[in-house]
């Protein structure tokens, strides 16, 4: 699936769910190119020839440091265009039964929220295409700047 053509970005997007049914979301740091100081989930591009479950994995311990999960879902991969790119978007959602969040340099704070608080934040543009895959979302209104 990695080698499929025709895609300028391939990555993993991951939901990280908790015992309360609330969503973990990372604030990219200032200093990041794209969607400085937003609320995002765990994403990032794949590696030449990595799969997207090697990706799910390095990712999230990446961003994160977690490795040992509840449950780990996996969705269809899909497609969008942003910014003249074509994105294909493999979806893991995933539950942990810990608070212990380790953040890397991409992130500067991290929370945990109910979907219904997602129109109140200022979410990076992609969150909303990461999300649907598993949840029925309500309208949201976001910042389309990067």
């Amino acid at each position: 699936m990695n080698n499929i053509p025709n895609y300028d970005k391939k990555t993993v997007s991951i939901v990280i769910t908790n015992h309360k049914g609330q969503i973990l979301l990372l604030k990219r740091a200032l200093h990041k190119k794209w969607y400085p100081g937003k609320w995002d989930i765990i994403s990032g591009k794949l590696k030449d020839n990595e799969n997207p479950k090697d990706g799910f994995a390095r990712e999230l311990l990446e961003e994160t440091g977690l490795s040992n999960l509840e449950t780990v879902e996996s969705k269809k991969p899909y497609a969008y265009k942003e910014k003249g790119q074509k994105w294909l978007v493999h979806p893991y959602r995933c539950k942990i039964n810990t608070n212990s969040i380790k953040l890397n340099s991409e992130h500067c704070d991290y929370k945990w929220v109910k979907i219904n608080q997602l129109k109140h934040l200022n979410l990076a543009t992609p969150v909303i295409y990461e999300l649907k895959p598993f949840y029925d979302l309500p309208k949201i209104q976001h910042n389309q700047s990067r």
